[in-house]
């Protein structure tokens, strides 16, 4: 994924990932759980309970225990210690994951637990995310992907055709994209309808011969709030 899905987005792509999986993972990292403190999530661990299916606890110290139970998996979920919740994938649990975040990155700390992966049968993730490093993730064909993004407004995901810069621009303003990226499309200088871009707030281009950036560039006031790179 370019970026994570949001509002009614997330939505849909939470009843795809519990149509598509068998159980889905939360964590609570050892970090953000010192002895005897509350849990401003109590509330979050006490919802989900009747749909718990089985807890991993990996100690700080037991690195052999995160790559065996990472390699068990074959998931994005298990990479540090601390406690982790695998709960059944049904429909009265996708509800109470639509109802308690907007969007993949809300599952974050302290509010909530974190970093939500849906496990296929067998293990290997569907969906996953690493929420402090904006990566999301979802197993699909090229196909697939294409069609979702027809049917998700919101779900923008990479595809080969986005070698093409009108084919790559095209979904990034259908899908309102708050991150993009553009690189190797041999631009000397970056087309004005990327004015149209209204939600972005992170930009990144590596280009080599773009000297011109249009004017409409600069009325993107959520991108002036935050990061723009250039790599000439």
């Amino acid at each position: 994924m370019y970026t994570d899905p949001r509002g009614e987005a997330y939505k849909q792509v939470i009843d795809l990932a519990i149509r598509n999986s068998a159980c889905f993972v939360l964590s609570e990292r050892l970090w953000h759980t010192a002895e005897g403190a509350e849990k401003p999530y109590a509330s979050v661990l006490e919802a989900l309970q009747p749909y718990l299916v089985k807890t991993i606890i990996i100690q700080r110290e037991n690195i052999e225990d995160i790559i065996r139970v990472k390699e068990s998996y074959r998931s994005h979920a298990f990479y540090t210690a601390g406690t982790y919740y695998l709960y059944r994938c049904c429909d009265e649990s996708g509800n109470l994951l639509k109802a308690m975040a907007n969007k993949l990155s809300d599952w974050n700390s302290p509010k909530l637990l974190e970093d939500l992966c849906f496990l296929k049968e067998g293990g290997g993730d569907f969906l996953y995310s690493i929420v402090h490093e904006h990566t999301y993730g979802i197993d699909v064909t090229e196909e697939e992907a294409t069609t979702l993004m027809e049917q998700i407004t919101g779900l923008f995901l990479k595809v080969a055709a986005h070698s093409n810069l009108d084919r790559l621009l095209d979904d990034a303003i259908k899908h309102k994209t708050d991150w993009l990226y553009i690189s190797r499309h041999q631009l000397t200088e970056l087309p004005d309808r990327i004015r149209e871009l209204t939600e972005l707030r992170e930009l990144i281009i590596f280009e080599r011969d773009l000297y011109y950036l249009p004017e409409g560039l600069f009325d993107l006031s959520k991108l002036f709030n935050d990061p723009i790179y250039f790599n000439t």
